[in-house]
C-alpha cells in the first residue's frame, strides 16, 4: 500500500507539513464506492465548531484505488448524528489479523500488506486494503481563484509553485517519478470549433492541454504556495 500522508497519534494526518486533525476539526460526510473501478472515496468537510481556525482546510478526500478488500462494521444502534460523523481513530493494521477491528497501531506509514482502519465514535469501522491511498485537500473557501488570478507571482514564487507541483506527482507515483509522464500529460493540442481533436496543427484553433487535470494540479500548487509559503526544509540524514 502506497500513501502520500503520515498518520499522527491515530487521530490526525500529516500532509506536506500540514497537521490535519480529523477527529476535532472535520465531519465525515461521504462514502463513495465505485465497484467497477475498485475505488473508494471517503470525504470530510471542515466542521462549524467555533474552535476551528478560519484558515483550516475546507475539505479532505481520501481516495483508495485498487481496492481488493472492504469491510464495514455497522454503527451502534443508539448512536447519534454527532457520533456518526466524528472519526475516533485511524490506523494501519496487518491484513493477517482481520478478526481484530477494535485496536490501533501507532505507526505513521503502512507496511506492504497492511489494511487501513477508520473507527468512528458511533462504533462503525471501515476497513480497506488497496494498492494506494491519495489524500487530496481543498483550501478554505474564502481563498478564491479570483484572489490568485489577481496576484502575480515573482520568478522565485513560480519556482516554489513548481516544487509543490512536482512533489504532488512524486507522491502520486509512489516515488516512481517519470518526467516523461508529465510532459505527455501537458502536451498542447489544437481543437477544432466543435472541440474535437484530430491531431492536426493549423495554427488558428483552440489550444488545450492533453490532460486538463494537469491544469487543476498546477492551480492547486499555486493555492498551496499562497497558503503555506515556501516548503518547510527537511533535516538531512547521513
Amino acid at each position: 500500500m502506497k500513501v502520500n500522508f503520515d498518520i499522527i497519534d491515530n487521530y490526525a494526518l500529516n500532509f506536506q507539513g500540514l497537521h490535519i486533525d480529523l477527529h476535532n476539526n472535520f465531519d465525515f460526510v461521504g462514502f463513495d464506492y465505485k465497484v467497477d473501478q475498485r475505488e473508494v472515496k471517503l470525504t470530510w468537510n471542515k466542521t462549524n465548531g467555533e474552535w476551528v481556525d478560519k484558515n483550516e482546510l475546507s475539505q479532505i478526500i481520501l481516495t483508495h484505488t485498487g481496492v481488493d478488500y472492504l469491510k464495514i462494521i455497522e454503527q451502534d444502534e443508539n448512536s447519534i448524528l454527532q457520533d456518526d460523523n466524528t472519526l475516533g481513530e485511524i490506523s494501519f493494521f496487518p491484513s493477517t489479523a482481520r478478526e481484530i477491528n477494535d485496536s490501533i497501531i501507532p505507526q505513521q506509514k503502512p507496511n506492504e500488506l497492511d489494511d487501513i482502519l477508520y473507527s468512528f465514535e458511533n462504533g462503525q469501522v471501515i476497513r480497506i486494503h488497496c494498492d494506494r491511498i491519495k489524500l487530496s485537500v481543498k483550501l478554505p473557501t474564502h481563498i478564491s481563484d479570483t484572489t490568485f488570478s489577481n496576484n502575480s507571482l515573482t520568478e522565485e514564487d513560480a519556482f516554489w509553485v513548481m516544487r509543490y507541483f512536482l512533489h504532488e506527482h512524486y507522491d502520486l507515483s509512489g516515488g516512481q517519478f517519470d518526467v516523461s509522464d508529465i510532459l505527455s500529460a501537458t502536451q498542447p493540442f489544437e481543437f477544432d470549433e466543435n472541440d474535437n481533436f484530430d491531431g492536426k496543427v493549423k495554427g488558428n484553433r483552440t489550444v488545450k492541454v492533453a490532460d486538463s487535470g494537469m491544469i487543476w494540479h498546477w492551480n492547486e500548487a499555486v493555492k498551496k504556495y499562497k497558503e503555506l509559503g515556501r516548503p518547510k526544509p527537511d533535516e538531512l540524514s547521513k
